[in-house]
């Protein structure tokens, strides 16, 4: 500590310096690390249309992989004006050729949106088909082809953590250099 008039006052230049450590620290971590947490805004969405019905299976993956969960949400919709229709539940089933991988129903939430999380075991193509019901009367079912890519293979080298204490350190150099 830099001291002035008393022990316990320190410059404000000293402030300021580990203010400016403390942010480029922050930025380096949060801003470019790996670890960072973001709304998945993105995402992608199957559609079909079945009679009168609109079926849309939404994911939140742009690029699927094998061993990563995705989150996949099942909406009915009119087809002319693609108004929610009610349903009480739906059934799913995944399948990899003719091998059953999951099959059951998803009951309607009172709130949010009827879905479920699904980690694929490998890449390749899946069909998942999915059937909205109304108590024991069926509205409308669609299968769907569904292609997973296979595992990233990660380096133990990350540019992200990289950057982010290369960001730091020259911040931090600044701070120093300049106060």
């Amino acid at each position: 500590k830099i001291a002035m008039g008393t022990p316990h006052e320190e410059y404000p230049a000293a402030k300021l310096q580990g203010f400016l450590l403390f942010l480029g620290a922050t930025i380096s971590l949060v801003g470019f690390s790996p670890l960072s947490v973001g709304a998945h805004g993105g995402g992608e969405s199957l559609e079909k249309v079945v009679g009168n019905y609109l079926i849309d299976v939404g994911y939140d993956s742009l690029e699927p992989r094998a061993l990563e969960s995705i989150r996949f949400d099942f909406q009915l919709f009119l087809n002319e004006n693609r108004e929610p229709v009610p349903f009480t539940d739906t059934w799913v089933r995944v399948m990899e050729r003719n091998n059953l991988l999951f099959a059951g129903f998803l009951a309607k939430p009172i709130f949010g949106l009827t879905g479920m999380s699904y980690a694929f075991g490998q890449g390749g193509i899946y069909e998942v088909t999915v059937r909205f019901q109304s108590g024991d009367t069926a509205l409308a079912e669609a299968s769907f082809p569904f292609s997973v890519a296979e595992k990233e293979q990660k380096s133990r080298f990350s540019k992200e953590v990289f950057f982010g204490v290369l960001v730091g350190l020259l911040i931090g150099g600044i701070a120093v250099k300049f106060i």
